[in-house]
């Protein structure tokens, strides 16, 4: 499944699961077109490695990067992503790498993420230009 479908059957699961939180799930289309795209979508406020959903519970921002299950990642791509991740957590939020819906549902019900900092760190130091999430 490719990131793009993990990310529909989430929010389409979500919107049908909790209608009344509707608003609290939200995606950052953090895409550009080309250079001259991406350097205007930079001066209005596009931040590189932010992830792909937000979600807000409880006064808490929940921030969810989605990945493809056993495909290959840059590994400069993760760090930029990583780091925003820290920014997040250092001034209160959560930040998660998941690759199904069933991960999801483990960090909205439980706050249970398999790939946190500190597992998405360790997995940095193992790989030498990609990383895999199995």
């Amino acid at each position: 499944m490719t990131e793009k479908q993990l990310q529909s059957q989430i929010v389409l699961d979500f919107s049908q699961k909790r209608p009344n939180e509707r608003g609290l799930l939200w995606a950052t289309m953090n895409r550009t077109l080309s250079i001259r795209d991406g350097q205007t979508q930079l001066a209005m406020g596009m931040i590189p490695g932010v992830s792909d959903l937000i979600y807000f519970k409880n006064g808490t921002l929940i921030c969810i990067e989605l990945k493809e299950k056993g495909k290959s990642h840059d590994k400069k791509h993760i760090i930029k992503q990583l780091n925003w991740g820290k920014i997040i957590e250092a001034n209160g939020g959560i930040y998660c790498i998941i690759t199904s819906l069933v991960e999801f549902w483990q960090l909205i019900n439980n706050g249970i993420c398999i790939y946190d900092i500190r597992e998405i760190e360790k997995l940095l130091e193992n790989s030498k230009s990609k990383v895999v999430f199995v």
